[in-house]
């Protein structure tokens, strides 16, 4: 009887180890199956993050040649053709793996001083409207660029293709992005008095503001700019309410009133 027993207990007792071997397996497959996931996932995340970065690798190697040409120019060195046709080169080229507005805008300057340097009005033109086109793109993916919204009102200024009231709303961009930059107040005040006659109240008002951080800021060298471009009588103009101002800019001009 107890054998039979030990024999009917048979069954179970294997039953019971194949369950165990059961759950053995199950737990071995779900923690092969959690360390291929995490595998995947790993690789997965390399992955993106090659396919992000690359391109700006890329276009950070590609701007190379380049970069200490756009550095001269912002130190005001003498520029060749040639070079300023190297430096568009440089940033098409990075253009093609990466978005970056500064690109963009670094050949429109290009374009800007090549213009300056053309000795035929139709290359003037051209070079002058690339440029626009590369400010606009520039200014597309980050408006927020007080320099390059002056650069668009200078250029649809010389260029007069559009009405003088979108280079005007250029212009206001600009100080709209950068009231207080020093480094744009002369040449702001200066294209600000050419749109003189398109202005509201409130671009006056601008203006005057313009003129009046200027003079705070740096008003011997302020006025020196204002005389060197004949615009002293303009500021008398446009700060006529503003007497101690007015008598500042006019000291050393021989205007007498």
């Amino acid at each position: 009887m107890a054998q039979r027993w030990a024999c009917k207990a048979c069954p179970l007792e294997l039953d019971g180890k194949r369950m165990v071997q059961a759950d053995t397996y199950r737990v071995f497959d779900t923690a092969l199956a959690i360390k291929w996931g995490l595998v995947f996932v790993l690789l997965t995340a390399i992955a993106l993050l090659i396919g992000m970065g690359l391109p700006r690798l890329l276009a950070e190697i590609a701007l190379v040649p380049g970069t200490p040409i756009y550095n001269d120019i912002a130190r005001n060195k003498e520029i060749s053709a040639d070079q300023l046709h190297l430096l568009i080169r440089t940033r098409q080229d990075a253009l093609g793996f990466t978005d970056y507005p500064e690109s963009y805008t670094e050949i429109a300057v290009a374009h800007i001083n090549l213009a300056l340097m053309a000795d035929d009005e139709q290359m003037r033109r051209e070079h002058s409207e690339v440029g626009l086109e590369a400010l606009q793109k520039s200014l597309a993916l980050k408006p927020a660029n007080s320099f390059n919204w002056l650069r668009v009102c200078r250029i649809l200024l010389s260029l007069k293709s559009e009405p003088p009231e979108v280079a005007l709303e250029a212009w206001a961009k600009s100080i709209q992005y950068g009231e207080f930059d020093k480094n744009l107040m002369y040449i702001r005040v200066h294209l600000g008095i050419l749109l003189y006659k398109q202005m509201s109240p409130e671009h006056i008002s601008a203006l005057r503001e313009q003129m009046t951080h200027a003079w705070n800021w740096q008003r011997y060298s302020f006025r020196t700019y204002m005389e060197q471009n004949n615009l002293v009588p303009w500021a008398a103009f446009v700060l006529r309410d503003a007497p101690q101002i007015v008598d500042f800019m006019r000291r050393k001009d021989g205007i007498n009133h």
